[in-house]
């Protein structure tokens, strides 16, 4: 082979190798798009209604951007009975000393992420059913998130949080009148800061 042979096939495989990569960025690489939920948790009510309020990090760690479209949470106290709760609003800063109107909370229709984003914000979650009556003990929250409404494409986060609901919690919870409490939590399943760093590896 002579030395214009070799230096044709190199250039050759150089643009093969770029053009893959390209490929790759382009095509290949999909949005990568999780919801890990954080050792923030807000029982409140808005217009009355009680509310689970969740701090989330919304996490893409794709080349490609896109859209995580619906959200849904389920709480299960220790009577092993599930209570689906959906989101109705958000906010980036939520303070249990401040006063808040209905004005002051965005309607939740989905969070669209950029390539390899992370966006952290409070979710407030309302109860499915117009019967909801939490139990006092320790209860377990776990986060679905939807890739595609049309495909049905859920998933769970990988990050669970537990709590142990007083009494005291649920009576000013329910009542109309009652106060923001943030209530102390733990994650379970697997660490937050574990998966995120992995990801970011």
């Amino acid at each position: 082979m002579t030395t214009a042979e070799i230096l044709s096939t190199s250039i050759a495989f150089l643009a093969l190798m770029i053009s893959s990569i390209t490929a790759y960025f382009t095509l290949l690489a999909r949005f990568q798009g999780n919801i890990l939920p954080r050792r923030r948790v807000i029982l409140t009510q808005i217009e009355t209604i009680p509310y689970l309020g969740l701090e989330c990090e919304f996490v893409n760690d794709g080349a490609k951007p896109g859209l995580i479209e619906d959200l849904s949470i389920d709480m299960m106290d220790e009577t092993g009975k599930p209570t689906t709760f959906l989101p109705f609003y958000f906010k980036e800063i939520f303070n249990i000393a401040d006063n808040y109107s209905i004005r002051d909370y965005i309607q939740f229709t989905g969070q669209s992420l950029s390539k390899l984003q992370r966006y952290k914000c409070f979710v407030f979650f309302r109860p499915s059913g117009s019967d909801f009556k939490p139990n006092p003990g320790i209860t377990s929250i776990t986060t679905n998130f939807c890739l595609s409404i049309e495909k049905n494409k859920w998933k769970r986060s990988i990050v669970g949080i537990s709590m142990d609901l007083k009494e005291d919690n649920i009576k000013e919870w329910v009542s109309p009148n009652g106060k923001p409490q943030l209530i102390p939590s733990i994650e379970i399943r697997q660490n937050r800061q574990i998966f995120l760093g992995k990801s970011r590896r």
